[in-house]
Parts: C-alpha cells; structure tokens; sequence
C-alpha cells in the first residue's frame, strides 16, 4: 500500500523520534498539535489524506463520509 499523505489530525504525544519515523511513511506528513475546535476543521485537515492517526478527536459520521481517499485511520488511545 502506498500512501501519498497522512495526517496525525489532532494533539499527539509523539516525541520528537516517533514524528520523524511517521515522516517516513508518506510522501506528505502533517502532524497538527492542537485539537479540530469542530468537524468542519477536522474535515479541512483530513482532505485528500490516505491515511489518518487520531489521538483525542472523536471523529463523527460526518468526518468519516468525508474521507473518500482513506486507506488506513489508526486510533491512538488507551
């Protein structure tokens, strides 16, 4: 599976190493540190993404109709 572009959408606590082993794993990374206010800014972050991390954002029905190019959508949460 290729992916063109992957997003960590919301506040994440990877350090500093992890970060840089994400970038590895798509031609275009985007790590945002702060939490979507609402689903129209999380709609806005995950446009045309292969693949998503979300740490704290629920994503709602809404995100998820939206995401007609996603490939993979991870959830890192305990």
């Amino acid at each position: 599976m290729s992916i063109r572009k992957l997003v960590v959408l919301d506040k994440n606590d990877f350090n500093k190493e992890q970060k840089e082993e994400l970038k590895k794993l798509a031609n275009e990374v985007v790590i945002y540190e702060d939490t979507p206010e609402n689903d129209e800014e999380a709609i806005n972050r995950i446009d045309n993404a292969d693949a998503i991390i979300v740490c704290w954002y629920s994503l709602s029905e809404k995100c998820i109709d939206f995401c007609h190019s996603i490939k993979y959508l991870g959830v890192v949460a305990t």
